[in-house]
Formats: C-alpha cells, structure tokens, sequence
C-alpha cells in the first residue's frame, strides 16, 4: 500500500493519515495479519523484509501499521543474561539503514496505531535498533498489556498483615497469573496510593514486597492474597478499601524504544505509556539523536499511578548531540532525562600500561564497558581530587584489564580513575515539559548544553542537575561525566521543584533547583576518620554541648586493617582546666545501613583523656584536640563507634557539627547514671536505650594508617560495591561523598532570565547551588517563593569554590510578595 491514503475518524472529527511515500518502499503490516493475537511473526517479517529492501532503496523503506489499531506483541522466548535484559526484544531492528517504524504521518495523537507489549516469558524491551543508521520510530503510542505494577484495594488483613487479600482495579491490565507473569512474585516497591495520586517516592513504604508466597481465589479471579511469614506493624495498619500498589520491575528487564551502537536515530509524534523500566534509551550511540513532539506520560483516561518504572530517558557514551525539542516527561518512577559517560576505577595497576579495573554494572547496565571503548581517547583523574592526570588511548581491553598505548601516569593510584572523552555528548532541550513525577528532571553530563523556554513542575528533586565525578550511586554522582562546560540555561521556568528534604544521612544533592556539583569520596586511604574536612565546624556554639553522663557516638567503617594512633576531640570555644572528658572507640553490632535498624557500639576497645588543656593553646590552633593512644592498635576492615564522654560539672561551650552537615557515619546517643565516671567497658546491655540523632553534634575523629598493602596512603579507599538482582559484574558503586571544594570541574556556565517559584515554606532548599565552576554568569533571573511570609533558611543562591564570577540583575519575592534583595551565600574564593 504505497503511495496511498487512511481516512480515520474520531470524536466525529475526520483526519487523514498520509502513508508515507516519502520515506520510499513501505511494507503495511495489519492486525489481521497477527496469528492468534500476537503480531510478533507478522512485524518481525515486514521489518526483516524492509532492512533489506532500505539497503537498495534510494529513499529507505518503511513498516506501516495501521491508524486507529492495536498491535498486541508477546515478549518472545529466550534467555536474557544481561544486567540490562534487552536481548529478544519484542520488535528487532537490526544493521538497518534509511528505516522507519511506526504509524503513517499526520494522524491526531488518539489514532496513532498501539503497539502493546505482553510482558510474557519475563518481559522485554519494547524496540531494540541495533546498528545501523539513520533510522527513525514515528506516529505511534507504546502500552504494556499486564502493566509493570499492580493496583489492588484492601478487603481483608488477617494477624497483623500476615496475609493481605485485595481485588484487582483492573483484571485485564493487573492479571495476577503467575505461569504467565513470573515477575509478578516479586516487587521492589510497594505504597497506598489514593485514588487520583501518582505513585512517589515520598509515600510511606506499606512493606508488601516481601511477600513470600500469593494465590489467586479458585472462584474470582481478580481477588489476589498475598502471604507473609511473618506480621508487621505497618503492614497490619492497612484497612478495607485501601487502594494498594505493587511495583514489579525497577530499572532493567523491559525498556522502551532502545538504540544500542546505532547512529543518527530519530523518534517523533510518539507517546509511551508504560514500560516496566526505562522508556526511551540509547547506549553507545552516534551522531545526532533528535526527539520532537513526543511524551512519557500517564495513559490519558485512567488511573494509572506511573508511567515508566524508572527514568523516562537515559543515555549513555553518547557520542554527537542529543535534541529533545516539545518533548513532554511525566509520571515516570525516576529521572525524566539522563545523559552521562561513567568513569571507570582502576583496581590495581598491572603494569606501566595495563591496569585491573572495577567491572560496575551499574548505572549503565553494560558490563565490561571499556571492552566498547577500545581506541578511544581517555582522561586520567585522581579520585580523591578530581585532578587531572593524563590522557591516553584505550588499545585493548577484556571482562578485567584495560591497557592503553602510552605509559600510565606516575601519579596513579589504586582507585583513581578514567573516562572517555572520545564518547562525549552536546544537549539541546527546547519548548519541553519536565514534571510530576519521582525525582529529577535532567541529570546531565555533557559538553554544549543549551535549555531553553522549558518548564519543570513539580518535582521532589533538583529539576536539573551536574553531579559528577567518582562516589558512587548513595552520594548521587554515579561516577558519572564528563565534566561539562558550555552550558546555557535560560529562560526556563522552575515552578515547585526540590522541596523535599532529602531522606538519606549523606545526601548532597537535591540542594537547589538548579544544581552544579562535583563528588568525592569522603575516605582517604591514611588519616582521618569521622567528620570529613569540610564538615568542620566554624563557630556554631551550643551551652549543653558538654552536658555530662551523655555518650554521644559517630559510627564510622574501616575498609581494611587498620593501626589507629590517635583520637581527637574538636573543640573550638577552649576553657582552663576543663576535665572530666573521654574520647574512645568502640566495636559495633552490625552494619550501617542506609535504611532500616541502626546497630549499636559493643565492647571498649581503646579510649583517651583529652583533659587539662589552657585556652588559647597554638597545639589547639585548627580546633581539633588529639591524644595519641599509649598502645597502638590495629582493627580489621569493619563497622566501629567513636564515642564521646564528659564527666564534669556545669554544661560547657562547645562546637558542634552545624545542621544539615552530615558526618561519615551515624549519630546516636545515651544517657549514663551519674556514677559511671568512665566510658564503661561495655555497652552492649544499652542496645535498646540509644538514641538515633540526625543533625548537629560534636565532631570526633581518629587517625590510622594502613596495616597492609590494601590501599595506598594518600589515595581513596577501596570504593563500596553493593550487588542488586541482575547485577552481572562486580555491583554497583554506592560511597557517600562531599563536594568538590579545590578543583574547577565546570567551565563556562551561564544562567540567565529564568523564573524560579517555590510554595513551600520554610524552603530548605536553594534556587541555585553552584559550585566548581570557572566563569559563572547568574543574571536577570527572578525568584518568587509563595506561602507564609517565614523568613527562608538557606540562600537564594550558593555559589562556592568558584571563580570569574558575575551575580547581576536578579529579582526576589518573598512569601508576602514583597520584593526583597536576594541573599547570596558565597564561599571563597568566590
């Protein structure tokens, strides 16, 4: 059916759907020609047959489905090792040139043909363009069958939430078939979700998802019990009628449209409505990959709580540029648009030009990754730094070395860094829509960024964020870059986003609706452990900080054998003759985790007596007071407590960590009786009396050296690794970090002429947090925060460690509409 045309009617209004003789042969592909219902066999022969045609076709060749029908698609058999699970798509465009898929030009959004994916043999991704060139997907709207999570309403809870049964919103998009849907069994997320609400990150956890067995009732189907094996307090608060949600897939296993080492792919005038994963994706990419006039959204005419399980777009090693214009993003589980190369970490150096490297699988989800860089141009950093070291080339790699054409740098450490730099991407977004939903709206790494006339809305998290550099996925940064220059933001409107604070002990993002930062990891292999240097206290005095008979502790971890050789104490505000005080180190009961019981310290291992200095003590002159121990111990790689103890009269002066600044560990805290006049030996029958504190308290630390050749002195640590299901190399990094404050990352950044609106009083948040950046321009932008006129707690705009930098012509509102000057919180140098 070339050169023809489709009249389609809705809502009595007629279109007309052009099929597409420009884009040369076209093959039509109609639901009638689907067996049994599955329109696998029938699109997988006219898109085999279209490659092959495009490549002797001038003008390329087209699959057509036809307006106003639904092509149901099972996922297809097969095994799916990877971490990313996007082998046997549900549609294979492979090597193709000069292809397009998808519905003919011109229909109204509604008539768009449905290309619906039946999350079968596990789930799969949507459309996978593998190679070639110059392809594109077009006019066509992209649904799951049984949707990627499960929405249910309470009926009955038996002992405490020890069995739950729910019916069904929805039999057909929530069929709970086990043989058919075997993801269904597990869930990573699961909320009460009100009718009318989007499932978000900000509601409270319902602890469904451990749920270790469900059935459906032999005489209604659309009534599902799940069993638990053992009760549980909120579990057991659920009541008749609550509308319940279940998220079975989080960032892998069944993506959207996905391109994987294809250059110059094009998708417009397309809505996703649901995948269980990433909606639009591409990896090792090129070229130009442009996207106009196409949506992430919730299906129109339903209750659907979330669109794509996690990010709605995402790249990675994308080399060219990337185009996002009309393009509007919501309703996703998490980031509305990610590009990003990922440094990888060395292990440990083989020889002058081959190294070991940290096989992380995630955030790209592609194992082995320098394996698909070999002969790109590399940079060299210092993790602990970011300093730059080398560039070199990439000559040869494997699943566990990396070797390069030129000697390594002298300077290299174990755990210091490489990345990319011939796999760089430019952004454009223009005229887009970024908004309710999970979490951030663009998180970037690239080099030419242009975002212009595009609104953000609602959003818990920073609606545009650089975060890089070598931490790891709890601080934020992902060990994600390049770092980025040229950068222009303008006239762009940020209305109520990053008014949630953040739910993590180490977070450092989510500081400003518009945020540059650069992460380092807070361990340094050889020195102190406790609060990091920047989180040093500068002044905030507190009468009660010396109140006595208080333990008051900083859970820290020691990666490796360690041998300390001194506590120390940190003391700004000094008195004579101040005794009575005990710095001392205990073992812990566990683990720190980032979520869930806290452990607590055990049994004393060392302690010190910081007593008997004199006020104004040059030994003093840094504010922290150390004590070496009188033997020298070594602790193994571990969790431990630094504790903190003062036996004296009156409450005293002291400095404590300010609010918000968050140490290496956890703060808890226990009242002693009066007649303990020393740390005890033990304080393990105490398990159940601690209390866990989140803010400000005293500053401890410890010194060490490494016992071993586990890491090397001056270096970072050992980076942590977690493993997640899928997970297929060594896991994830997850180290907390701090912020760059001695190294310029960004060059070049303009932003100028937006608007930024917050509703939330007391904001805790800013609309600029910048730091790291070399020739900065904040100008004309104007700033309005709605509600109760309270006076706002942080700065308008953050700028520190920057330098060339200009603040000019910016307007502020405050919550009484008044205008006021902006309040600008700089840092040196800037």
């Amino acid at each position: 059916m070339t050169a023809s045309t489709v009249v389609a009617t809705w809502s009595n209004i007629i279109f007309v759907c052009s099929a597409a003789a420009a884009y040369g042969t076209t093959i039509d592909v109609s639901p009638s020609d689907c067996i049994d219902g599955n329109c696998y066999s029938a699109i997988s022969n006219a898109v085999a047959r279209c490659t092959t045609l495009a490549m002797n076709a001038q003008k390329g060749c087209s699959v057509v489905l036809q307006p106003q029908s639904t092509y149901k698609v099972l996922c297809p058999h097969g095994d799916r090792p990877s971490s990313a699970q996007t082998e046997f798509p549900a549609i294979l465009i492979a090597n193709a040139t000069n292809f397009t898929f998808g519905g003919p030009d011109g229909c109204n959004k509604n008539d768009r043909p449905l290309l619906q994916i039946d999350y079968t043999n596990g789930g799969c991704t949507a459309i996978k363009v593998l190679g070639g060139a110059r392809n594109t997907i077009r006019n066509l709207n992209i649904d799951t069958l049984r949707l990627p999570f499960t929405l249910g309403h309470v009926v009955s809870n038996k002992n405490n939430g020890m069995s739950i049964s729910f019916t069904l919103e929805d039999q057909l998009a929530y069929n709970w078939d086990l043989e058919k849907y075997s993801w269904i069994s597990v869930s990573f997320a699961s909320a009460v979700v009100p009718l009318g609400h989007r499932a978000t990150r900000q509601l409270p956890e319902a602890n469904l998802n451990d749920f270790v067995s469900s059935y459906r009732d032999a005489h209604n189907s659309a009534l599902v019990t799940l069993e638990f094996n053992k009760s549980d307090k909120t579990r057991g608060t659920l009541q008749h009628g609550d509308r319940i949600f279940l998220k079975h897939f989080a960032n892998m296993q069944s993506w959207g449209p996905y391109g994987f080492q294809t250059t110059n792919l094009t998708i417009r005038d397309t809505a996703l409505w649901s995948v269980g994963g990433m909606g639009y994706r591409c990896d090792f990419c090129s070229g130009v990959f442009s996207m106009s006039d196409a949506a992430v959204e919730l299906k129109p005419g339903t209750n659907r709580p979330m669109s794509t399980t996690a990010d709605a777009t995402h790249f990675m090693h994308h080399r060219g540029s990337i185009e996002l214009t009309r393009v509007s993003v919501q309703g996703q589980g998490d980031d509305g648009f990610n590009v990003h190369g990922n440094f990888v970490v060395v292990q440990d150096i083989v020889n002058s030009h081959t190294v070991h490297y940290i096989d992380e699988s995630g955030p790209g989800w592609v194992t082995a990754a320098p394996t698909y860089l070999i002969g790109d141009t590399v940079q060299f950093y210092a993790r602990g730094s970011l300093h730059w070291l080398q560039s070199n080339r990439i000559v040869n790699a494997s699943t566990d070395t990396v070797t390069f054409a030129q000697p390594l740098p002298s300077t290299l450490q174990r755990f210091d860094m490489f990345i990319s730099s011939t796999r760089t991407s430019a952004l454009t977004v223009k005229d887009s829509f970024f908004g309710n939903s999970n979490s951030r709206g663009l998180v970037i790494s690239a080099v030419g960024v242009r975002i212009e006339n595009t609104t953000f809305s609602n959003l818990p998290l920073s609606a545009v964020l650089f975060m890089e550099g070598g931490c790891g996925a709890i601080a934020g940064d992902y060990t994600e870059g390049p770092f980025s220059r040229d950068i222009i933001l303008q006239n762009n409107t940020f209305d109520g986003v990053s008014d949630v604070v953040p739910k993590y002990p180490f977070d450092i993002v989510n500081m400003g609706m518009v945020q540059l930062a650069g992460c380092v990891p807070l361990g340094r292999c050889g020195g102190p452990t406790g609060v990091p240097e920047w989180a040093r206290p500068v002044g905030a005095a507190v009468s009660n900080a010396g109140q006595s008979h208080i333990v008051r502790t900083i859970g820290f971890t020691l990666a490796g054998p360690s041998r300390v050789t001194s506590l120390a104490l940190y003391l700004q505000t000094r008195q004579k003759s101040l005794g009575g005080l005990q710095v001392a180190i205990y073992n812990s009961s566990g683990e720190f985790p980032t979520w869930g019981p806290k452990p607590h310290p055990t049994q004393l291992l060392a302690s010190v007596d910081v007593t008997g200095w004199t006020g104004n003590t040059s030994a003093y002159a840094d504010g922290w007071n150390a004590r070496t121990l009188a033997q020298r111990i070594v602790l193994g790689a571990g969790n431990y407590f630094l504790a903190f103890y003062y036996t004296g009269g009156g409450p005293w002066l002291g400095t404590i960590v300010p609010q918000g600044v968050q140490p290496l560990g956890f703060y808890a805290s226990l009242a002693l009786p009066t007649t303990n006049t020393r740390l005890p030996a033990t304080l393990a029958s105490h398990s159940l009396e601690w209390k866990m504190v989140r803010g400000a308290q005293l500053a401890m630390r410890l010194s060490w050296e490494p016992e071993g050749a586990w890491c090397d002195v001056g270096g970072t640590l050992p980076p942590v690794i977690q493993t997640h299901p899928g997970d297929t190399g060594a896991g994830r990094l997850s180290e907390h970090g701090q912020l760059v404050r001695n190294t310029t990352i960004y060059t070049d950044v303009v932003v100028r002429d937006n608007v930024f609106v917050q509703h939330v009083r007391p904001w805790l948040s800013s609309a600029l947090h910048v730091g790291a950046v070399s020739n900065l321009l904040i100008s004309g932008n104007s700033i309005h925060v709605n509600g109760t006129a309270v006076a706002n707690q942080t700065s308008d705009f953050v700028v520190y460690a920057s330098t060339d930098v200009t603040i000019s012509n910016n307007r502020c509102w405050n919550g009484t509409r008044e205008k006021q000057r902006c309040i600008v919180q700089g840092v040196a140098p800037y």
